[in-house]
């Protein structure tokens, strides 16, 4: 399904300066187009890091088991932010629309951060929250219109 590959991103997390990117360990992951980084309902076991390419994330419609593309998020966006979370599993579906690059940090990595640089961990967890804010207020924008 995903195959590692590169080196340490460089647009992916350009919200953080060099030296602090460098103190990093986020595994690699290629995916080709119309592969499928992971399925709604499995165990969510970190956060990715789109490098370059683009990603859809697809949620069911409970209609005839049909799903529906309800973004598309290409590079630097962050993807599977509740895999930062303990024992939470993935909400939706994320297929790879291009070939992509992406950068995975684990909950083992980010708990590491936590106990050896709680900055650069804070700033990161504000990231993702951002991106959950800004995606949040675009779907309730979406629904308003719908309703």
């Amino acid at each position: 399904m995903v195959e590692a590959c590169g080196e340490m991103p460089l647009y992916a997390l350009t919200f953080l300066k060099a030296e602090e990117r460098a103190r990093i360990t986020a595994a690699p992951v290629a995916l080709k187009k119309g592969e499928m980084l992971f399925q709604r309902g499995e165990a969510a076991e970190g956060v990715f890091f789109l490098e370059k390419g683009k990603l859809a994330i697809l949620q069911e419609t409970g209609f005839n088991e049909r799903t529906q593309v309800v973004a598309l998020l290409d590079p630097g966006a962050s993807v599977g932010e509740g895999g930062a979370l303990g024992d939470s599993v993935r909400a939706a579906t994320v297929i790879a629309v291009e070939d992509s690059l992406l950068y995975c940090l684990d909950r083992e990595s980010l708990a590491a951060l936590g106990e050896h640089d709680p900055q650069l961990l804070i700033r990161i967890l504000r990231r993702l929250l951002y991106a959950s804010n800004v995606r949040l207020q675009k779907s309730s924008e979406r629904l308003a219109l719908i309703l």
